[in-house]
């Protein structure tokens, strides 16, 4: 059995499963995967109240489907880190452009030529 130790406590992998972990704190036992149930443990410590780590997992998945996009445009690398449609970004001649794509698209399109040389 592969062991852990993460702030003071043990964490043992479930035979069962290579990708889940368990840790017993105060009589009871929680099972997760590694990176929820140690935030799980972190709850605990500061809040001294006991969250399921499934909770931590949903909300890693959630995390893991948001890709960042990163799109060239007339010569300008347009990021969008969250997959929201409103979260673009560019520098455009040292300025931070924030908006949507589109809004972005037009303003480099009406300023362009004022700073082509």
């Amino acid at each position: 059995m592969t062991k852990r130790v993460y702030k003071g406590l043990t964490l043992k992998l479930v035979q069962s499963s290579p990708e889940i972990w368990e840790v017993s704190i105060k009589k009871q036992t929680i099972k997760g995967p590694l990176q929820a149930l140690c935030k799980s443990i972190d709850w605990w410590q500061q809040t001294a109240q006991m969250v399921d780590p499934k909770n931590f997992a949903a909300l890693a998945k959630s995390s893991e489907t948001r890709a960042s996009t990163k799109e060239q445009y007339n010569g300008y690398l347009l990021n969008n880190d969250t997959g929201a449609p409103g979260d673009w970004y560019c520098m455009f001649h040292g300025k931070l452009l924030k908006g949507g794509k589109v809004k972005i698209q037009q303003f480099i399109d009406a300023n362009h030529a004022k700073f082509a040389r």
